[in-house]
């Protein structure tokens, strides 16, 4: 077979983008953080080679599958950005993991006897939560996408599976590859191993077809990228000779086969989209995000580099993306720092001001206060990110200590926090070729609890410490407190009332508030709080108490159950049981004794606020009777009284009543007596008449008459 001249196309365009859609424009740095990303071709004709008109090129068309958790990751990460914000850093940071795949998957050599071509054709977001396996949606969304797309490229955002895998095809039919993403700082590697075993590539070591190279030499189907080994860690771009031959064999065998598949697009190889370092970090994980570090050695510039995580406030590792500017007109190309395309990656200052942190503590905000303990080591750092190149030198002025400069874009300065130093202000500046002016300053203090009191006071109302305050029975409380002074102030206060639960409160003050009912009483509440220092135990306290009142109303009373008013009469019959009861509501406290009385009759006095008293109410009875009470003011006078007067038409007919009853037991008495007199009358002529007889016959029994 005749050698053929190697031309490698890899492109980059996602069709389902419209924001990146292609123009004929190139954007630099500064423009690259707008609302759109654009990417651009290389004009460079000694970057480009022309496509071999052929038949013999194979084009694999790859589709790419954003799967939720990855979406859930960036939604998490940028909770201020809306839904379009979100799907463009999606699909900048894709953009940059795929330039990296296009820039190092194909490095073979010239022996190479076919052409090869790489077309990426769209992008879908899934952003609704699944429940389905992977191996689940390979089935439906997977092979629905391969009816178009020959090869189809998921980004899973999820642990638990390999970093990476892929599904081989069968001859020419269709296949898949997942790399389980989760913002790793390899992630473009494990893009370039799915595809490339879906291609049937072999790792690095097996014993069929790769035996030659070793795993340990970490290219790119070696054993996984290990950023604490220069050594090894530029591998990660690069085939193996091993890896190199089974592409060949992989073209040449579906080349024979005649495959073929309609590319979605098919650009240039050398695609670039100019980014600088704190712009990358931003587009992974939102605008608070900057850059931790980058490597200081130049070679290893574009190998690694750390981005702050606002969410967990950490630094993670990422790879530079493939076109980041790491020096004037330069741009990361294959994890190297390689010649930018001409008016790019140009001098500029960075964008935001110095950031400052103190003991290693997150960075503070401009002219924000920091404490530290009497007596520590403080700890003073100034990073100034972005800009090209970075700044010249960046320099710490702390008053009343030394003015501290280093050649670099951080710097570190240390002091003993001593009474003399009791409150320091360091400001952070930087020199930058396109000059730079903005600074950031911090003042820090020694930590010191409050001296004074905690400060009461109820209703709005000041209260001395230790007071008294009274409040009306049913009143709504208001009890706060605040605590004033120290460095910093104090975190928490807390405020204990009586029958209450506690109430604690982050910050410098608190409030308590309950209703001022009967039951509740005087309450006495306590406020206290925390300090940094742990030395702070003064505290404040009040006793609030309800205002003692008497009733202002007059005693209720109820005479069998009915109510009867003040100076109101009554008429009773003779002998009639009455039942009176009288209570006094209102006041503060209850009155204490309760009173009740008639004239001609003794009082009955009962605790608390009520009485009851039951009695005969005789025929001639004609009474005043008075309930009153007790308050511990004194000052309760009011009463309540009702007359008792005999009812007269009840009275004459119980007269005449009484009058038939003795006439009508007057005769029955002398009825009774003369049937009782005639009876023993009776009784003697019978008795008389038989003893008689007795004495004239002797014999009691008759003589017996003969017939």
């Amino acid at each position: 077979m005749a050698v053929v001249k190697i031309i490698i196309f890899s492109c980059l365009v996602l069709f389902s983008w419209t924001s990146f859609a292609v123009s004929g424009q190139v954007l630099s740095h500064s423009e690259y953080s707008q609302s759109e990303s654009k990417i651009r071709p290389f004009e460079n004709k000694d970057h480009v080679r022309r496509k071999r008109e052929g038949s013999d090129t194979f084009t694999i068309n790859v589709f790419v599958l954003v799967d939720y958790p990855l979406y859930e990751i960036f939604h998490s990460k940028n909770k201020d950005d809306n839904e379009a914000a979100v799907e463009l850093k999606i699909k900048t940071y894709v953009t940059n993991i795929l330039m990296g795949v296009a820039k190092s998957l194909f490095k073979t050599d010239k022996v190479v006897e076919s052409y090869l071509e790489i077309s990426f054709s769209g992008l879908h977001i899934i952003k609704e939560k699944r429940t389905r396996s992977i191996e689940d949606i390979a089935k439906k969304e997977v092979a629905n996408l391969l009816k178009k797309h020959s090869f189809v490229l998921m980004f899973l955002g999820m642990d638990g599976i390999a970093p990476w895998g892929g599904f081989e095809a069968k001859g020419c039919g269709p296949s898949y590859g997942y790399v389980s993403d989760k913002l790793w700082y390899n992630t473009h590697w494990g893009a370039t191993r799915a595809i490339l075993t879906s291609f049937g590539i072999k790792l690095d070591g097996d014993k069929k077809k790769a035996s030659a190279c070793k795993k340990s030499e970490r290219f790119m189907m070696g054993d996984a990228v290990d950023h604490k080994d220069p050594d090894t860690f530029l591998n990660q771009f690069t085939p193996s000779s091993c890896t190199s031959l089974q592409v060949r064999d992989f073209i040449a065998a579906r080349s024979k086969q005649k495959c073929s598949y309609k590319p979605g697009r098919v650009l240039s190889s050398k695609l670039v989209a100019y980014v600088m370092f704190d712009d990358q970090c931003k587009s992974y994980y939102g605008s608070k995000s900057y850059l931790c570090s980058v490597s200081e050695r130049k070679p290893d510039i574009c190998l690694i580099m750390s981005c702050f995580n606002p969410t967990t406030r950490s630094c993670y590792l990422i790879t530079p993306a493939t076109g980041a500017c790491c020096d004037v007109g330069k741009s990361c190309n294959g994890g190297v720092c390689a010649k930018a395309q001409s008016g790019f990656c140009t001098e500029a200052p960075p964008k935001d001001a110095p950031r400052i942190s103190v003991n290693y503590q997150n960075f503070v905000d401009n002219n924000e206060k920091f404490t530290v303990p009497l007596g520590s080591r403080v700890r003073v750092s100034c990073k100034v990110t972005g800009g090209l190149p970075q700044v010249i030198s960046t320099s710490m002025k702390c008053e009343g200590l030394l003015t501290f400069t280093k050649p670099t874009w951080t710097i570190t300065i240390a002091y003993k926090a001593l009474k003399n130093s009791a409150s320091v202000r360091c400001v952070c500046a930087a020199v930058h070729k396109a000059g730079y002016s903005r600074t950031t300053s911090v003042t820090i203090d020694i930590e010191k609890p409050p001296t004074e009191p905690p400060k009461i006071s109820v209703n709005n109302n000041s209260v001395d410490r230790n007071g008294k305050f009274t409040v009306g029975l049913g009143d709504n409380v208001n009890v706060s407190c605040e605590v004033t002074g120290g460095s910093p102030k104090v975190s928490k206060v807390s405020i204990k009332c009586t029958g209450f639960e506690p109430v604690l409160s982050e910050g410098s003050t608190s409030l308590k508030r309950y209703d001022a009912l009967r039951n509740v009483g005087s309450v006495q509440c306590v406020c206290s709080a925390q300090h940094k220092t742990s030395r702070y135990d003064l505290k404040t306290s009040v006793t609030i108490d309800i205002a003692v009142v008497p009733p202002s109303t007059a005693p209720n009373m109820t005479l069998n159950g009915k109510y009867i008013g003040n100076n109101e009469r009554f008429s009773f019959n003779s002998d009639e049981l009455l039942a009176v009861a009288c209570s006094i509501d209102g006041g503060y406290p209850y009155v204490s004794n309760t009173t009740f009385g008639c004239t001609g009759m003794s009082k009955t006095t009962m605790e608390g606020k009520s009485v009851n008293k039951t009695f005969v109410a005789k025929k001639d009875m004609e009474a005043v009777c008075v309930c009153s009470a007790e308050h511990e003011t004194g000052s309760y006078n009011q009463t309540t009284t009702f007359f008792l007067v005999p009812n007269k038409k009840s009275a004459k007919k119980s007269a005449k009543v009484i009058v038939l009853s003795s006439v009508i037991s007057v005769v029955g008495i002398t009825v009774v007596f003369l049937v009782v007199a005639g009876v023993l009358y009776f009784h003697k002529q019978y008795t008389s008449k038989r003893v008689w007889k007795m004495q004239t016959n002797p014999n009691p029994n008759p003589p017996e008459t003969t017939m």
